[in-house]
């Protein structure tokens, strides 16, 4: 019955290693299109012009998370009290502040309508897929 277990437990990990290797791995990289101009040049000029239009703007934003927390089981009802029969899990709300750059959207869509103006275009590969021949 051991071995059996042990087994399992192999599956199981070998398993999580394949869907973990098989969702990642993806890259976007800047591809040229026909007369695209110079990659340095055009990723400079574009990510200038796009922070000139839309500047980073931080902005306080709030978001309400769910956290799990024990409350003491009333004296009359133990019946769901599901923690050492003491205690009950419960999930209560509670509101989380974060900062955010409320231009990052526009200023990325910026960059990107600009970089395909001069001749760049985005692509998405697998890492394990061949880089594609650009030196035509």
């Amino acid at each position: 019955m051991e071995r059996k277990a042990m087994w399992c437990r192999r599956v199981a990990g070998a398993a999580v290693v394949l869907v973990v290797v098989s969702t990642s791995g993806c890259v976007t990289e800047w591809v040229p299109r026909t007369n695209a101009a110079d990659y340095s040049y055009s990723t400079d000029y574009c990510s200038t012009e796009s922070r000139g239009q839309w500047p980073v703007k931080n902005e306080v934003a709030t978001r309400t998370v769910y956290v799990e927390k024990l409350e003491k089981c009333r004296e009359d009802d133990k019946s769901k009290c599901d923690v050492d029969g003491k205690y009950n899990r419960v999930q209560q709300p509670e509101i989380e502040s974060y900062v955010m750059d409320v231009n990052e959207s526009s200023r990325r869509s910026a960059y990107t309508s600009c970089m395909w103006y001069w001749g760049w275009s985005e692509q998405e590969r697998w890492l394990w897929q061949r880089k594609p021949d650009t030196s035509h």
